[in-house]
């Protein structure tokens, strides 16, 4: 199980690392086509008959928002959560009560989640900037991305919540959720 778990990290930690090298160029190239946007629009005074103003702002503002993603993330951890913020998947394999496999496995589940979790919260970003009202879209689902992004990020503080919450109705069910909770 220990082999299973340091192959989930690796194989996870490296699609993290090209997500993070990539993340950061998508939000350039975004930038590129909202400057390029902004200098054809018709409305701007541009020399051409290129997307509206509003469009290559919203395009503007999203790619230079996926720049600082890493930070964007530490920030929604911060307000959400009111702690420290940091990195994507430094979760520690230190599970109490549960035997030495079980604990690998666990830290398995929690890395791939926290993975998961940062790929959705990339995606309620570029959900974000293909919102249009005039299509009946809404925004909500984009922010529903990126708060339930920055939650799988954070599963253990999430799991913890979860499990104080349910020890108001059942204190059995929540000594169960307590046991995947890290020390």
């Amino acid at each position: 199980m220990q082999q299973f778990y340091y192959m989930i990290a690796y194989v996870v930690n490296s699609f993290l690392g090209l997500a993070l090298a990539v993340v950061p160029l998508i939000g350039m190239s975004l930038v590129i086509f909202g400057l390029y946007g902004l200098a054809t629009s018709k409305g701007s005074g541009g020399v051409g008959q290129g997307v509206g103003v509003t469009a290559s702002l919203r395009t503007l503002f999203i790619g230079s928002m996926l720049m600082i993603s890493m930070q964007l993330l530490d920030a929604t951890t911060q307000t959400l959560f009111n702690e420290d913020a940091r990195l994507v998947l430094d979760y520690q394999a230190n599970t109490t009560g549960l035997p030495p496999q079980a604990a690998f496995l666990v830290a398995s589940i929690y890395i791939v989640v926290g993975f998961i979790g940062y790929l959705a919260f990339f995606r309620g970003w570029l959900k974000l900037r293909g919102t249009d009202r005039q299509r009946g879209e809404s925004p909500a689902a984009a922010l529903i991305y990126i708060i339930a992004g920055a939650m799988a990020v954070n599963l253990d503080t999430t799991m913890t919540v979860t499990a104080n919450t349910v020890a108001l109705f059942s204190l059995e069910l929540a000594d169960l959720l307590r046991v995947f909770i890290p020390a």
